[in-house]
Protein backbone atom coordinates (compact mmCIF):
# COMPACT_ATOMS: atom_id res chain seq x y z
CA UNK A 1 0.00 0.00 0.00
CA UNK A 2 1.45 3.56 -0.53
CA UNK A 3 2.11 5.62 1.71
CA UNK A 4 -0.19 8.78 2.03
CA UNK A 5 1.95 12.23 1.72
CA UNK A 6 0.72 14.99 3.82
CA UNK A 7 0.10 18.33 1.06
CA UNK A 8 0.84 22.12 2.37
CA UNK A 9 -3.00 22.18 2.57
CA UNK A 10 -3.78 19.98 5.81
CA UNK A 11 -5.53 17.27 3.42
CA UNK A 12 -4.06 13.72 2.29
CA UNK A 13 -2.70 12.70 -1.03
CA UNK A 14 -2.24 9.52 -2.34
CA UNK A 15 0.08 8.25 -5.81
CA UNK A 16 -2.55 6.02 -6.34
CA UNK A 17 -5.45 8.34 -6.40
CA UNK A 18 -3.27 10.86 -8.82
CA UNK A 19 -2.86 13.59 -5.71
CA UNK A 20 -6.73 13.23 -5.29
CA UNK A 21 -8.08 13.61 -1.84
CA UNK A 22 -9.77 9.78 -0.78
CA UNK A 23 -13.29 11.33 -1.42
CA UNK A 24 -12.34 12.03 -5.09
CA UNK A 25 -11.46 8.30 -5.70
CA UNK A 26 -14.84 7.13 -6.63
CA UNK A 27 -15.17 9.85 -8.88
CA UNK A 28 -11.74 9.30 -10.25
CA UNK A 29 -12.72 5.76 -11.30
CA UNK A 30 -15.91 6.28 -12.49
CA UNK A 31 -14.08 9.32 -14.79
CA UNK A 32 -11.27 6.52 -15.68
CA UNK A 33 -13.94 3.75 -17.25
CA UNK A 34 -15.61 6.44 -19.12
CA UNK A 35 -12.19 6.82 -20.64
CA UNK A 36 -11.41 10.12 -19.63
CA UNK A 37 -8.46 11.03 -17.59
CA UNK A 38 -7.83 11.80 -14.08
CA UNK A 39 -6.84 15.26 -14.09
CA UNK A 40 -9.54 15.90 -15.78
CA UNK A 41 -12.50 15.64 -13.30
CA UNK A 42 -13.79 19.13 -12.87
CA UNK A 43 -13.42 20.61 -9.41
CA UNK A 44 -17.28 21.59 -9.25
CA UNK A 45 -17.90 17.71 -9.73
CA UNK A 46 -15.27 17.13 -6.87
CA UNK A 47 -17.02 19.39 -4.65
CA UNK A 48 -20.56 17.76 -5.53
CA UNK A 49 -19.14 14.06 -4.52
CA UNK A 50 -17.67 16.03 -1.17
CA UNK A 51 -21.10 17.46 -0.05
CA UNK A 52 -23.01 14.13 -1.30
CA UNK A 53 -20.93 11.64 1.36
CA UNK A 54 -21.63 14.49 3.84
CA UNK A 55 -25.68 14.45 3.15
CA UNK A 56 -25.22 10.60 3.53
CA UNK A 57 -23.12 10.42 6.45
CA UNK A 58 -25.63 13.20 8.30
CA UNK A 59 -28.47 11.12 7.08
CA UNK A 60 -27.33 7.91 8.04
CA UNK A 61 -26.55 8.80 11.49
CA UNK A 62 -29.50 11.14 11.82
CA UNK A 63 -31.84 7.99 10.86
CA UNK A 64 -30.20 5.07 12.62
CA UNK A 65 -29.07 7.39 16.11
CA UNK A 66 -31.24 6.89 19.08
CA UNK A 67 -34.46 9.09 19.61
CA UNK A 68 -33.45 12.09 22.14
CA UNK A 69 -34.88 11.61 25.47
CA UNK A 70 -36.51 15.26 25.22
CA UNK A 71 -38.77 14.05 22.04
CA UNK A 72 -39.37 10.27 23.17
CA UNK A 73 -40.88 11.90 26.36
CA UNK A 74 -42.61 14.53 24.63
CA UNK A 75 -45.99 14.62 26.40
CA UNK A 76 -49.18 15.20 24.08
CA UNK A 77 -50.95 18.31 23.39
CA UNK A 78 -53.68 19.81 26.85
CA UNK A 79 -56.32 19.17 24.48
CA UNK A 80 -55.69 16.02 22.72
CA UNK A 81 -58.34 13.22 22.32
CA UNK A 82 -55.48 11.26 24.32
CA UNK A 83 -54.79 13.26 26.98
CA UNK A 84 -58.13 13.67 27.98
CA UNK A 85 -59.16 10.06 28.02
CA UNK A 86 -55.97 9.71 30.15
CA UNK A 87 -57.23 11.66 32.43
CA UNK A 88 -60.77 10.94 32.48
CA UNK A 89 -59.48 7.70 33.04
CA UNK A 90 -57.16 8.70 35.67
CA UNK A 91 -59.92 10.94 37.18
CA UNK A 92 -62.32 7.57 37.85
CA UNK A 93 -59.33 5.38 39.24
CA UNK A 94 -59.18 8.47 41.87
CA UNK A 95 -62.45 8.82 43.18
CA UNK A 96 -63.15 4.68 42.44
CA UNK A 97 -65.44 4.97 39.51
CA UNK A 98 -66.21 1.95 37.09
CA UNK A 99 -67.78 2.92 33.50
CA UNK A 100 -70.82 0.75 32.90
CA UNK A 101 -68.37 -0.75 30.11
CA UNK A 102 -65.89 -2.95 32.57
CA UNK A 103 -68.73 -3.29 34.89
CA UNK A 104 -70.87 -5.20 32.13
CA UNK A 105 -67.34 -7.07 31.20
CA UNK A 106 -66.41 -8.23 34.72
CA UNK A 107 -70.24 -9.15 35.20
CA UNK A 108 -70.27 -11.68 31.57
CA UNK A 109 -67.18 -13.05 33.04
CA UNK A 110 -68.44 -13.32 36.74
CA UNK A 111 -71.40 -15.12 35.14
CA UNK A 112 -69.57 -17.48 32.54
CA UNK A 113 -67.06 -18.53 35.13
CA UNK A 114 -69.29 -19.17 38.52
CA UNK A 115 -72.81 -20.21 36.42
CA UNK A 116 -71.68 -21.99 33.56
CA UNK A 117 -75.11 -23.48 33.01
CA UNK A 118 -76.48 -19.61 32.09
CA UNK A 119 -76.76 -18.47 28.64
CA UNK A 120 -75.75 -14.80 28.28
CA UNK A 121 -75.78 -12.71 25.23
CA UNK A 122 -75.22 -9.07 25.62
CA UNK A 123 -77.31 -6.71 23.06
CA UNK A 124 -74.63 -4.10 21.79
CA UNK A 125 -77.17 -0.86 21.43
CA UNK A 126 -75.01 1.14 22.72
CA UNK A 127 -71.96 0.24 19.87
CA UNK A 128 -71.21 3.80 17.61
CA UNK A 129 -72.48 3.31 14.29
CA UNK A 130 -72.85 5.67 11.26
CA UNK A 131 -76.25 6.94 10.21
CA UNK A 132 -76.53 4.64 7.51
CA UNK A 133 -75.35 1.19 9.28
CA UNK A 134 -78.25 1.81 12.48
CA UNK A 135 -80.86 2.22 9.76
CA UNK A 136 -79.64 -0.84 8.80
CA UNK A 137 -79.38 -2.55 12.11
CA UNK A 138 -83.23 -1.12 13.02
CA UNK A 139 -84.38 -2.69 9.67
CA UNK A 140 -82.46 -5.87 10.66
CA UNK A 141 -84.58 -5.45 14.00
CA UNK A 142 -82.72 -4.10 17.05
CA UNK A 143 -84.94 -2.06 19.31
CA UNK A 144 -83.75 1.60 21.15
CA UNK A 145 -83.64 0.87 24.48
CA UNK A 146 -83.42 -2.86 24.77
CA UNK A 147 -81.17 -4.09 28.05
CA UNK A 148 -77.69 -5.24 27.82
CA UNK A 149 -77.98 -8.41 28.82
CA UNK A 150 -80.19 -11.67 28.47
CA UNK A 151 -80.20 -14.47 30.30
CA UNK A 152 -81.50 -17.70 30.35
CA UNK A 153 -81.26 -20.97 32.70
CA UNK A 154 -83.00 -24.36 32.49
CA UNK A 155 -86.28 -24.11 34.36
CA UNK A 156 -86.27 -19.98 35.05
CA UNK A 157 -87.60 -17.51 33.63
CA UNK A 158 -85.83 -15.07 31.12
CA UNK A 159 -83.40 -12.37 32.93
CA UNK A 160 -83.01 -8.96 31.14
CA UNK A 161 -80.42 -6.80 32.88
CA UNK A 162 -79.75 -3.30 32.31
CA UNK A 163 -75.99 -1.77 33.45
CA UNK A 164 -75.47 1.74 34.52
CA UNK A 165 -72.70 3.40 36.27
CA UNK A 166 -72.48 3.16 40.22
CA UNK A 167 -72.57 6.98 39.88
CA UNK A 168 -75.03 9.09 38.35
CA UNK A 169 -76.78 6.12 35.72
CA UNK A 170 -79.86 6.75 34.99
CA UNK A 171 -82.62 5.59 32.54
CA UNK A 172 -83.38 7.21 28.82
CA UNK A 173 -87.29 7.14 28.35
CA UNK A 174 -86.36 4.72 25.67
CA UNK A 175 -85.43 2.42 27.88
CA UNK A 176 -88.10 2.83 30.71
CA UNK A 177 -90.88 2.09 27.87
CA UNK A 178 -88.76 -1.17 26.55
CA UNK A 179 -88.47 -2.25 29.96
CA UNK A 180 -92.04 -2.05 30.65
CA UNK A 181 -93.06 -3.96 27.26
CA UNK A 182 -90.76 -6.57 28.89
CA UNK A 183 -92.23 -6.92 32.22
CA UNK A 184 -95.96 -7.12 30.67
CA UNK A 185 -94.56 -10.11 28.25
CA UNK A 186 -93.49 -11.64 31.83
CA UNK A 187 -89.75 -10.94 31.40
CA UNK A 188 -87.78 -10.40 34.20
CA UNK A 189 -86.00 -6.91 33.65
CA UNK A 190 -83.77 -5.34 36.22
CA UNK A 191 -81.36 -2.23 36.41
CA UNK A 192 -78.13 -2.94 38.10
CA UNK A 193 -75.93 0.34 39.53
CA UNK A 194 -72.49 -1.35 39.26
CA UNK A 195 -71.21 -4.51 38.87
CA UNK A 196 -71.74 -5.31 42.55
CA UNK A 197 -75.13 -4.69 42.69
CA UNK A 198 -75.54 -6.67 39.55
CA UNK A 199 -73.79 -9.90 40.42
CA UNK A 200 -75.97 -10.15 43.65
CA UNK A 201 -79.20 -10.03 41.72
CA UNK A 202 -78.03 -12.55 39.10
CA UNK A 203 -76.95 -15.18 42.08
CA UNK A 204 -80.39 -14.40 43.82
CA UNK A 205 -82.23 -14.99 40.31
CA UNK A 206 -80.07 -18.03 39.41
CA UNK A 207 -80.79 -18.98 43.10
CA UNK A 208 -84.88 -19.09 42.35
CA UNK A 209 -85.67 -15.61 44.17
CA UNK A 210 -87.46 -13.09 42.44
CA UNK A 211 -84.97 -11.11 40.34
CA UNK A 212 -86.92 -7.75 40.47
CA UNK A 213 -87.15 -7.86 44.25
CA UNK A 214 -83.28 -8.32 44.63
Amino acid sequence: MPTPVRASGGGEHDHRGGGLLPAQWPRANQARRQGQRVGQVAPHDVGRTLLHNHRFTNHATRHNAPMPIHQAQRPSKPNSPARKQASKSASNKLVGLNTEHTDQVRLVMRVRTFLPDVLLVAVPNGVHTTASQRLRLINEGMLSGFPDLMMFAPGKTALCVEMKREVGGRLSPAQKACHARLNACGVAVITCHGFDAAWEAVKKWHGGHDAQKA
